[in-house]
C-alpha cells in the first residue's frame, strides 16, 4: 500500500485544480466588437459590456440581459435614449451593431448661485460657461464634470457650507432633451485661522515670512498656491504638504504645513569650447539649507587656458528668505588675455532686495586686491574698496526652447583715493537682452545691447579688471575674448573708458530639436569717439537637448586687422 505525505496530497490537489481550470471552456474569452456611427458610443458600450465568455454565448437569455443592460447604460450616458441593438455570434467573436437613434440635446441650462459666492468673478464666469452648452449634444459626464467643477470652486474659495438645493438633469425622452438645473447656496465664506508648521528644523520666525496672507483674511485658492510656491522656492524642502482643518463653529480654516527639510548637495558640471578660449570646464556646488536659520552656500569654478576663476557665496536671510537677504562672497581670478595679465582677489558683502514685480535691487561693498600688468610691463598692485548699486529684472519662458524673455541689468560702482584707489573713478553699465517670436514660434529674434562708461581723470590708472574690453562669445563673436579695445602708441590693448556692443540674431526651428541661426555682432571698447566699430557675422545651430540648449556658432570677423579668419564658439545654457 502506497502512503502519501501531507505535502504530496496538497500538491496533487493543486495540480488537479489547475488542470480543470485550464481545460474549462468557460475560461475562454470571446472577442467583442461594437459597431456604431459615433465611435464614443461604441467605446462606451464596449466598456459596459466588459468580458464575455464562450459559455455565455450558449446561454442566450443571459447574454441578452447582459447586452441590454450594457447598451442601455452606455447609450444613456451619452444622451442616446432611443438606441437599439442587434448582434451576431461568430467563432470566438461577438459583433454588436448599434442603431443609436437621435441624440438628445442640452436645453435652457439653469445654473444659479446665491450667497457671497454670487459676487465673485470666478463663479460668474462659470455660470456663463454653463450657457454655452445650450443645444449641444447631451452628455451625462459633461453635466457631472460641471457640477464637480462648481463644487471644487466652492472649496477653493472657502465656502465649506455650500450645498445644492437643486441638482437635476431633467430628461424629456419624448422631445429628446435634457435640462441641467443646478441651484447652489454658498453659505458664509470662511476666513484663515492659524498656520502651524511641522517637520522642519528651520526657525518658525523665518517660515512665517513665507505666509502670503494675514490671519482673518478670506480663503481663496491663490493663497494656497502662493504658500506652496513660496516654501518650495526657498529650496529648503524636499516636500511640502499643506493640510486643511475646517472649523465649522468659528467659520475658520487652519492650516497644518508638513515639511521635509532638504539635506541635498547639488552639483553642476559644464563644458564649452571656443577658438579664443580653447576648452573650458565649469563646476558648481550648492547647499540650499545650511542651518536652522535658513542660511545657504554655493561654490563655483571655471577653468580655461586664458582664465581661471573661483567664487564662494554665503547667503543669510534678512527677515524674508525669498525677498531680502545678505550675500557674502569671495573670489579669486587669474587671467592672461591678449596684452593684459591680472591676479585678482575680491570680497564683497551685498544686501539684495527682491520685489513682487521681479525687480531686484543690489547694494554692495566690494574690496579688491589686484596685481596687473600690460604688454609685458612692470606689475602694479592696487588695493581699493568699491561701493556699488545695481538694478536687474529678468524673465524667460520655457527652459528647453524659450520663445519669449528679457533681461535688464544696470549698475554703478566706483572708488576714490580715500578708499585706496590710485585715481577716483565711477563706472556705470547697462545691458538689455530681448527674445521674441516673429510671425510664429518657429522664428525667434534675439536682440542684445550693452552700454558702459567710466568717469575718471586717467583711465590708465583705473585697475585693468575695471576697464572695458569687448570680443568673445558673449560679446562680439568673430573676435578673440577681450581683444577689442583702445590701444596705446605701442599697439598694446589698454581697455577703454566706454563700451558699446549690439547684436541681432535670427533662429529658425528646422527640426523638432534643432534650430539654425544667423547673427551679426558689432561694438567697441574705446576712449575716443572716432575709434571704429568691430563687426562679426556668422551662423550656427542650436540643439535643444534634454538638459538645455547647446549652441555651436561659426563667426567671421569683418576686419582686415584680425589674423584669425573665423572663430568657433560652443556653449550651453539659455539664450539670455
Amino acid at each position: 500500500m502506497i502512503k502519501f505525505t501531507r505535502l504530496q496530497r496538497y500538491a496533487a490537489i493543486l495540480t488537479t485544480i489547475i488542470l480543470l481550470l485550464l481545460s474549462s471552456p468557460a475560461s475562454a474569452r470571446v472577442k467583442v466588437e461594437v459597431l456604431a456611427i459615433d465611435p464614443a458610443l461604441a467605446e462606451n458600450i464596449e466598456i459596459h459590456i466588459g468580458s464575455v465568455s464562450q459559455e455565455s454565448l450558449d446561454q442566450r437569455q443571459t447574454l441578452d440581459n447582459q447586452l441590454k443592460k450594457a447598451v442601455e447604460k452606455g447609450a444613456f450616458a451619452l444622451g442616446y435614449y432611443h438606441a437599439s441593438y442587434s448582434y451576431r455570434v461568430m467563432k470566438k467573436k461577438l459583433r454588436i451593431t448599434i442603431d443609436s437613434g437621435p441624440r438628445a440635446q442640452f436645453i435652457d441650462p439653469i445654473v444659479e448661485v446665491y450667497g457671497e459666492a454670487a459676487l465673485l468673478p470666478e463663479f460668474i464666469a462659470l455660470q456663463q460657461t454653463a450657457l454655452t452648452v445650450d443645444r449641444q449634444p447631451l452628455d451625462h459626464g459633461r453635466y457631472d464634470d460641471f457640477k464637480q467643477t462648481l463644487r471644487t470652486l466652492t472649496n477653493e474659495y472657502g465656502f465649506y457650507d455650500a450645498k445644492f438645493t437643486k441638482n437635476e438633469l431633467r430628461i424629456d425622452r419624448q422631445n429628446n432633451t435634457g435640462q441641467p438645473v443646478l441651484i447652489l447656496h454658498s453659505g458664509e465664506r470662511y476666513h484663515f485661522g492659524e498656520v502651524s508648521f511641522e517637520g522642519s528644523s528651520v526657525e518658525e520666525s523665518i517660515l512665517r515670512f513665507l505666509i502670503p496672507f494675514e490671519k482673518g483674511g478670506l480663503v481663496d485658492r491663490d493663497t494656497f498656491l502662493d504658500l506652496n510656491r513660496n516654501l518650495l522656492d526657498t529650496e529648503y524642502f524636499n516636500e511640502v504638504n499643506i493640510q486643511r482643518q475646517i472649523n465649522k463653529d468659528t467659520k475658520t480654516l487652519d492650516l497644518l504645513v508638513l515639511l521635509d527639510d532638504s539635506d541635498k548637495n547639488r552639483f553642476e558640471v559644464g563644458a564649452g569650447y571656443s577658438t579664443d578660449y580653447g576648452p573650458r570646464v565649469r563646476f558648481g556646488w550648492n547647499k540650499s539649507l545650511f542651518n536652522s536659520k535658513g542660511h545657504s552656500a554655493d561654490f563655483s569654478t571655471e577653468l580655461s587656458q586664458p582664465k581661471q576663476e573661483m567664487e564662494a557665496n554665503y547667503r543669510i536671510p534678512w527677515d524674508d528668505p525669498l525677498r531680502k537677504f545678505v550675500n557674502i562672497s569671495s573670489g579669486y581670478q587669474l587671467k592672461d588675455v591678449e596684452d593684459s595679465a591680472t591676479d585678482l582677489f575680491t570680497s564683497s558683502v551685498a544686501y539684495i532686495r527682491h520685489y513682487d514685480s521681479d525687480w531686484v535691487l543690489n547694494y554692495s561693498l566690494t574690496g579688491d586686491i589686484e596685481t596687473y600688468s600690460q604688454g609685458g610691463g612692470p606689475a602694479t598692485t592696487a588695493q581699493y574698496i568699491l561701493p556699488g548699486f545695481g538694478v536687474s529684472k529678468s524673465y524667460l519662458s520655457e527652459v528647453r526652447d524659450p520663445s519669449r524673455g528679457h533681461r535688464f541689468e544696470t549698475y554703478v560702482r566706483g572708488s576714490t583715493e580715500s578708499l585706496g584707489a590710485d585715481v577716483a573713478f565711477l563706472k556705470s553699465y547697462v545691458s538689455y537682452r530681448y527674445l521674441t517670436p516673429i510671425f510664429s514660434r518657429k522664428t525667434l529674434l534675439l536682440l542684445r545691447g550693452e552700454l558702459g562708461a567710466i568717469e575718471t581723470d586717467d583711465i590708465l590708472q583705473v585697475p585693468v579688471s575695471r576697464r572695458f574690453f569687448a570680443g568673445g562669445d558673449n560679446s562680439i563673436r568673430g573676435y578673440n575674448f577681450e581683444s577689442v579695445s583702445s590701444t596705446d602708441s605701442d599697439g598694446i590693448l589698454t581697455g577703454g573708458a566706454y563700451l558699446n556692443t549690439f547684436s541681432i540674431e535670427l533662429s529658425y526651428l528646422l527640426f523638432e530639436n534643432w534650430r539654425v541661426a544667423a547673427f551679426a555682432d558689432t561694438g567697441r571698447a574705446y576712449n575716443d569717439s572716432d575709434e571704429p566699430f568691430s563687426t562679426g557675422v556668422g551662423g550656427g545651430i542650436r540643439w535643444l537637448s534634454p538638459i538645455g540648449q547647446i549652441r555651436f556658432d561659426l563667426a567671421i570677423p569683418l576686419s582686415d586687422e584680425v589674423d584669425q579668419n573665423y572663430m568657433i564658439h560652443i556653449s550651453m545654457g539659455p539664450p539670455l
